[in-house]
């Protein structure tokens, strides 16, 4: 999200429900597969908020306050999560597959671990610069990921 996050206008409308209703729903729509996908999830959000007497986290609810442009993020992790089975489902992934889900755009990724290492097919640090400064230059979406190897 936070690649897509500088393009406003492509986040917008993905919620096709723009205005807060009485129930608190959201319509929501990615695409899957190239295909729009819409989903419905209301505005309810769980968050941790300290600790009870007994050391145990205590869980809160709230409803999302539409008027605060801030709640875009977590009303698509909630909408991805719906789509994914749950939210241990969606921790990690591809930034390719966001991108897509989001915008409906082909999207490209290439493995900086290998760049300017002698390895068949490896990009050049020229390469690699070339292809950001490209990106940059034609103000396409742009995002970097680690492995998640535990060496990010």
């Amino acid at each position: 999200m936070s690649g897509v996050a500088e393009f406003s206008s492509l986040i917008t409308p993905i919620f096709l429900t723009s205005t807060k209703n009485a129930a608190g729903i959201h319509a929501v729509r990615f695409f899957i597969r190239g295909k729009p996908w819409v989903v419905a999830i209301d505005d309810e959000m769980l968050f941790y908020n300290g600790v009870d007497s007994a050391g145990a986290k205590m869980l809160y609810f709230t409803s999302a306050d539409t008027t605060n442009t801030a709640m875009w993020a977590p009303l698509i992790e909630k909408a991805w999560a719906k789509i994914k089975g749950n939210y241990i489902t969606v921790d990690g992934g591809f930034l390719v597959e966001g991108v897509r889900a989001l915008t409906g755009v082909p999207a490209f990724s290439y493995d900086a671990n290998s760049i300017g290492s002698s390895a068949s097919g490896a990009l050049t640090l020229a390469q690699a610069y070339a292809l950001l400064k490209a990106g940059e230059d034609a103000n396409y979406i742009m995002a970097a990921g680690t492995d998640g190897g535990g060496n990010d």
